[in-house]
């Protein structure tokens, strides 16, 4: 399986798999939840630093939400988007950030 072959199939399996959880291009990561609060690990690909995007779906009936850069403890701003909430992650270049979001 090439690496174009396995981005042909992203789409298809995020939306059979219903995953919550999408990164802006150039970064990947993953996320779990613990205690109430979900983390994400946002990673750098491109080895430049950036704002990278992250999407998370919102709890059903929650309406709002406070995130921070667990690295650093700096707060992230996070908007409602639909059934989504956003979140814009401060990257150092060739680096990752644990990002922690509670629901309210």
């Amino acid at each position: 399986l090439s690496s174009f072959d396995a981005e042909q199939l992203v789409p298809s399996l995020k939306k059979m798999l219903d995953i919550p959880l999408t990164f802006g291009e150039g970064v990947s990561g993953y996320g779990f939840t613990m205690s109430g609060t979900q983390f994400v690990v946002v990673e750098d690909s491109r080895n430049i630093g950036r704002k990278a995007q992250v999407r998370l779906r919102a709890s059903e009936g929650k309406t709002s939400a406070r995130a921070c850069e667990v690295n650093d403890h700096h707060p992230i701003a996070v908007r409602r988007d639909g059934l989504d909430w956003v979140l814009e992650v401060d990257l150092r270049p060739g680096d990752a950030q644990l990002v922690a979001l509670r629901e309210l």
